[in-house]
C-alpha cells in the first residue's frame, strides 16, 4: 500500500530510516519470568534505580538470559555498559520486573506523507499512545507531524517518542475503536474467534462512507456471527441474497439471448447461402458447455485458496 501511495506522490520519495520498537505486549507474569526475554530484545525503565544500574526512559538490549537464576544482563544502547537485572528482586514494593516494557527492535522507513500512529507517550510534548497523524516534513533530524485536527508536533529523529511511531495503514479490531474512516478495507475470516467479541461490529462501523469486507466465506462469517453473538448480520444478508439475484438475472439474461440469436438466425436464413442457423445453435450450445468447466475450474481454485487460508488460521489458533 505505502508503495502506492508513493506511486501516486502522495508520500515522498526520500525516506528517514529508525530503529523502531515495537511493544512486545508482556504481562506482569512474563515481565519477571526470565525466560520470556530474548537475546538482542529492548527493554526500557519506568524508574530510576541506582542499585540496579537503570535510567528511568532509558532503552538497553538483553546481551544474556539466565532461566535458572531469573536474570537477565542488559547494556545500555548509549555506552554498552552492562548491569545484571534480577527480575524478581523487589523494588518500591513490587518485582524489579514489572518496572520494564519489553519491545522488539524494527527498522522502519518514514517519509513525508506518511500516515502515522505514535506509540510511546512523551507528556512533554503532548503526545499520548495511540495518537494518529500524518508526517509533514522529515528534514534536519526532526519529524514533523500534523494530526486531524491540525494540531503540530515536532519530535527529534533520535528520541524515544519517535522511536514508537508506527505507519497507520493497518490495525487489529481493538485498535479502531472509536476511529472513524471515510473507507476502510476489512479482513476476516469466516472461523475467527474475534467474532465472538463481536469485532465485526467494531470494524464494519468504522467506515464513515462506506466499507468493504474481504472474507473467505460470507455465508459462514454470517452465521458464525449470529450463532455466537446473537446479532443479525444483514449487511451480508443482503450482499448474498445480491449475488443470488445476479445469479437469477444472468440465467435469464442467457435465456433470452439464446431466443434472440434463434430468431435473427431464422430471418437470416435464405439470405446467406453460406450461413447454416442448425450449425450456429450447435457452436453456441457448444461454447454453453464449455463455460461451466471454465467456472468450475476456477471455483476449485479459490476452494484451495480458501483451505490454505483456512489451514493458516488453524496453525495460528494452535
Amino acid at each position: 500500500m505505502r508503495k502506492e501511495l508513493k506511486d501516486e506522490g502522495q508520500i515522498e520519495d526520500q525516506d528517514i530510516r529508525i530503529e523502531g520498537l515495537t511493544n512486545s505486549q508482556f504481562t506482569e507474569a512474563q515481565l519477571v519470568d526470565a525466560r520470556s526475554y530474548e537475546v538482542g530484545q529492548r527493554v526500557l525503565s519506568l524508574v530510576n534505580s541506582r542499585n540496579h544500574g537503570l535510567e528511568k526512559h532509558a532503552v538497553y538490549y538483553v546481551t544474556k538470559v539466565d532461566p535458572e537464576r531469573n536474570r537477565i544482563t542488559v547494556a545500555d544502547e548509549r555506552d554498552d555498559s552492562k548491569r545484571i537485572l534480577p527480575l524478581a528482586a523487589t523494588f518500591n514494593r513490587r518485582e524489579l520486573g514489572r518496572s520494564l516494557v519489553a519491545y522488539e527492535p524494527e527498522e522502519r522507513k518514514l517519509a513525508a506523507g506518511d500516515a502515522i500512529r505514535f506509540r510511546i507517550t512523551d507528556k512533554e510534548a503532548g503526545i499520548a499512545n495511540g495518537l494518529r497523524a500524518t508526517i509533514a516534513t522529515t528534514g534536519g533530524g526532526t519529524i514533523e507531524a500534523t494530526t486531524q485536527d491540525g494540531k503540530t508536533f515536532s519530535v527529534a529523529q533520535d528520541s524515544l517518542v519517535a522511536r514508537g511511531i508506527e505507519h497507520d495503514y493497518a490495525t487489529t479490531a481493538h485498535g479502531v475503536q472509536g476511529a472513524s474512516v471515510p473507507h476502510p478495507i476489512l479482513v476476516m475470516l469466516s472461523s475467527e474467534q474475534l467474532v465472538n467479541q463481536k469485532s465485526f461490529y467494531v470494524e464494519i462501523s468504522r467506515g464513515v462512507e462506506s466499507a468493504t469486507l474481504i472474507t473467505d466465506d460470507a455465508k459462514e462469517l454470517k452465521e458464525s456471527v449470529e450463532e455466537r453473538t446473537g446479532v443479525r448480520m444483514t449487511a451480508l444478508e443482503a450482499w448474498l441474497e445480491s449475488q443470488r439475484a445476479d445469479d437469477r438475472d444472468d440465467r435469464r439474461a442467457h435465456q433470452v439471448n439464446d431466443r434472440d440469436r434463434e430468431q435473427a438466425a431464422e430471418k437470416d436464413q435464405g439470405k446467406d447461402p453460406d450461413k447454416d442457423p442448425q450449425k450456429d445453435r450447435e457452436n453456441h450450445k457448444q461454447a454453453q458447455l464449455e463455460l461451466p468447466g471454465f467456472v468450475k475450474e476456477k471455483l476449485e481454485e479459490m476452494e484451495k485458496q480458501v483451505e490454505l487460508i483456512r489451514e493458516r488460521s488453524r496453525e495460528l489458533e494452535r
